[in-house]
């Protein structure tokens, strides 16, 4: 749901950055409406803040789904029995002026858990992923470990040229890796393509090495330790290894 709260931003004239959140995203749509934070703030409260601002009424016994139903009926939607969050999130896009999003239900490909070992990564590496339908992508993802912070990151997609990455479908903008002790670093990409069924590479790159984990003798992974940083993926991948080494980033997409 993370690009659906960028396009409600946009579409109440706010801006979002590669190293948003959720929770900075909603900070941001609350100043947007003209609402007030506090240090002590969560997402409930935000939600809670969002809703008033809207002229919605909060009740006692509200959930995070409800406060997103009452947004909705507050800005003159229709809410229905079988609505999710992520349908929810995508209706105040829509009332708030945001372009139609996307139709559909988000999937991954790509390993999506952390995986059994861990190292240190350099230049660009990427992982075999197969694609089972068209899709509309959305984000990028890897897991990375603690010591990883500060560093310029850049994530995308390629296509498969004979079980080698081979050219560049979508990358992202850049993202500074935050301060963190383990966890995984999302990216979204703005104006995904749709991604035909396939198999692909999801890859990325960083200014200096990262720490990541691994699955070894399962998968397929390929690198290029070697490559330049630019802020910029290459066109193609240029690989100058591969093997059954597995690392674990995950492409999210629509469909």
């Amino acid at each position: 749901m993370f690009w659906l709260l960028v396009k409600q931003l946009q579409a109440l004239g706010g801006t979002a950055t590669s190293t948003d959140t959720v929770f900075s995203l909603l900070v941001k749509q609350l100043q947007a409406l003209g609402g007030t934070i506090n240090s002590n703030d969560t997402v409930f409260s935000l939600l809670v803040k969002e809703l008033q601002a809207m002229g919605g009424t909060v009740s006692s016994n509200d959930t995070e789904f409800s406060l997103l139903a009452k947004q909705v009926q507050a800005l003159a939607g229709t809410v229905v029995s079988n609505d999710t969050e992520f349908s929810l999130e995508a209706k105040l896009a829509g009332l708030m002026g945001a372009s139609a999003p996307p139709v559909g239900t988000p999937y991954t490909i790509g390993p999506n858990a952390p995986g059994s070992s861990g190292g240190s990564f350099s230049g660009i590496g990427g992982v075999q992923a197969v694609n089972p339908k068209s899709g509309v992508l959305q984000s990028l993802s890897i897991y990375l470990t603690s010591g990883t912070s500060g560093i310029n990151l850049i994530m995308g997609l390629y296509n498969d040229a004979s079980n080698l990455p081979g050219t560049l479908v979508a990358g992202s903008s850049t993202a500074v890796v935050p301060s963190i002790n383990a966890g995984w670093q999302t990216i979204p990409v703005a104006n995904g393509p749709t991604v035909p069924a396939g198999t692909y590479w999801v890859s990325w790159q960083s200014q200096t090495p990262v720490n990541g984990t691994y699955n070894n003798a399962v998968g397929l992974g390929a690198w290029n330790n070697g490559a330049t940083w630019t802020g910029a993926l290459p066109s193609s991948f240029n690989s100058a290894g591969s093997g059954a080494f597995q690392f674990v980033a995950y492409a999210t997409l629509l469909g």
